[in-house]
């Protein structure tokens, strides 16, 4: 029977991603008791590098997201945290090897053909034919037009592989306003 209280100059904050639909219920409970404020992912934030070993991680970001979006929808896309603090290719190759790519295999089900568009088919993701692979299988058992997708080594994985996820968009954009 102790009385409980919170100094006016405390604030509470708890983050939640609306992505995750298995807690319907606490959300539903949490939403009727206190305010949300909705904090989209903002890729031109100050704490995201435009330099990181030559990639812009806010072009990087804004690339991804707006794939994503299109692909899924909004609630999926990733957020600038990810890449606050990131200002080196190791940095960077971790947090793509880490964190991005098996978030994009949970959203996308580990269909890779997706994971690559989202990735501007970079070469993170690489599809291999059955001829490829070397596997002999009739077109009894295997679609002759399948793909099997594996993960690029991260060590390769240099400023180029990284500004392929936007490079191409820029120059459609520029293309565009002419």
């Amino acid at each position: 029977n102790d009385s409980f209280g919170v100094p006016s100059n405390l604030y509470i904050i708890g983050t939640m991603n609306t992505a995750d639909r298995s807690i319907a219920l606490l959300d539903t409970a949490l939403r009727r008791r206190f305010e949300f404020v909705e904090m989209m992912p903002e890729w031109n934030n100050q704490n995201i590098s435009t330099n990181c070993e030559g990639v812009n991680l806010q072009s990087l970001l804004k690339s991804i997201n707006a794939r994503i979006e299109f692909l899924l929808d909004r609630e999926h896309t990733i957020g600038h945290s990810f890449f606050i603090g990131v200002d080196s290719m190791e940095g960077l190759r971790g947090v793509f090897g880490l964190k991005i790519i098996p978030l994009l295999q949970e959203y996308f089900y580990d269909d890779y053909a997706k994971i690559s568009a989202v990735l501007n088919h970079n070469e993170m993701i690489k599809a291999f034919s059955q001829g490829d692979l070397g596997v002999n299988l009739s077109d009894d058992f295997v679609d002759s037009e399948k793909r099997v997708y594996r993960i690029s080594d991260s060590h390769s994985w240099d400023t180029l592989t990284f500004t392929k996820i936007y490079k191409a968009n820029d120059s459609r954009e520029s293309s565009d306003n002419e």
